[in-house]
């Protein structure tokens, strides 16, 4: 690290620079390094630098040594991603994320076992360390789920299948190690699929293309909705006030406020909602029920404030129409997404920039799939 003394109007200040491996020099920002007066004091950081790297060389000289002890795992890295590209064009990419981030680092660098053929006698601690110890790459940064914890399970079984499959281990050590039952599944959460930072990143993207879109992707993240039954869901099941039962008990004992509710009995029989002449639509059971019938309805209640508003804007909205008997008599018909359409994107004549529902159907229904509150399932 070289120190260079620097002149201005308002004094003087020292700055810094380095070369890096093609011997290009580097000059750090003001940001990244203290503001110093002294040449003592910044010579004595530019120094505490260059030990701080030479240090971090060293340790990674000495993890590649050890690494490369009974196998080349870089060179052996690279022929894996090969080989999963071809057998995993789809998912490769977090298989290889999982080996070299969860995997390796275990196994190489905690345990320090660089002999595949002992892994199989480490199962058990892996398992505990996902399960306790194991936290997410990506902000914000937690403890993986189990879902998580068994995709990197999987990747680990494969890795080992491949090694034995080239002769690059005992077939005898390839033992499987085996996934978290399914009943801890269960404690995925919505957070694991989109967190709240990415859901207003999109909610607000959509607000500048389609405030119609940006209305549907509020109320299913807040909701927990399914696709269809949102894009179906007509002014007859919105209802402002309190309930009346356990659900009504359950949210006061957690002390939930909320604004109003929903009741789903059914949905439209089709995405593309194609009304008979009578303006009537052809409707199904819930997913999963066998029939439209009270004891089959589902219970939503409306405990985010935006969301409220936007349904109850709507509702308006369907009550002018209705008055207008636009539909008929019956208010069955008038859905609360009347305005957006499934495929309305790409065919639309009058926007090309929307968004095609369609796009957002499979991300949507994952990320509010298990909002839904325990006692509301």
């Amino acid at each position: 690290m070289y120190v260079h003394k620097r002149k201005t109007k308002a004094g003087v200040y020292f700055s810094f620079s380095y070369y890096d491996k093609e011997g290009k020099r580097i000059r750090l920002k003001k940001s990244q390094h203290p503001h110093f007066t002294d040449y003592g004091e910044a010579l004595s950081w530019a120094k505490s630098q260059d030990a701080y790297k030479a240090s971090m060389k060293a340790k990674a000289e000495q993890r590649l040594a050890w690494k490369n002890k009974y196998y080349e795992f870089n060179e052996l890295f690279t022929k894996y991603e090969s080989y999963q590209k071809k057998q995993a064009p789809n998912s490769w990419r977090n298989n290889m994320l999982y080996l070299e981030q969860y995997i390796f680092p275990y196994f190489l660098e905690m345990k320090k076992a660089n002999n595949v053929n002992v892994w199989r006698l480490l199962f058990n601690d892996f398992k505990d360390w996902l399960e306790e110890e194991a936290m997410t790459i990506r902000p914000p940064v937690k403890n993986i789920s189990y879902s998580t914890a068994n995709h990197i399970i999987r990747t680990l079984n494969t890795f080992l299948t491949y090694l034995t499959k080239y002769n690059l281990m005992d077939p005898d050590s390839n033992l499987t190690c085996n996934a978290f039952p399914k009943n801890k599944l269960t404690n995925k959460g919505y957070e694991d699929v989109i967190d709240d930072g990415e859901f207003h990143l999109v909610w607000n993207k959509l607000r500048d293309i389609n405030p119609n879109s940006a209305d549907f992707y509020y109320v299913m993240y807040r909701t927990g909705m399914r696709f269809n039954e949102l894009f179906s869901l007509p002014i007859t099941s919105l209802f402002k006030g309190e309930l009346s039962g356990p659900v009504h008990d359950e949210l006061m004992l957690h002390r939930i406020k909320y604004f109003g509710y929903l009741v789903l009995e059914s949905q439209c029989s089709s995405t593309t909602r194609v009304r008979k002449k009578n303006g009537s639509l052809e409707r199904k059971p819930l997913k999963s029920k066998k029939n439209i019938h009270p004891k089959n309805n589902r219970t939503i209640p409306i405990m985010d404030k935006e969301c409220w508003n936007i349904l109850a804007r709507r509702f308006k909205a369907q009550k002018e129409s209705l008055f207008r008997k636009e539909f008929g008599q019956d208010d069955v018909n008038y859905i609360l997404f009347e305005d957006l359409k499934y495929n309305d994107a790409g065919e639309s004549k009058t926007s090309t920039t929307t968004p095609p529902l369609s796009l957002l159907k499979c991300p949507l229904k994952l990320s509010t799939a298990s909002k839904r509150p325990s006692f509301l399932a």
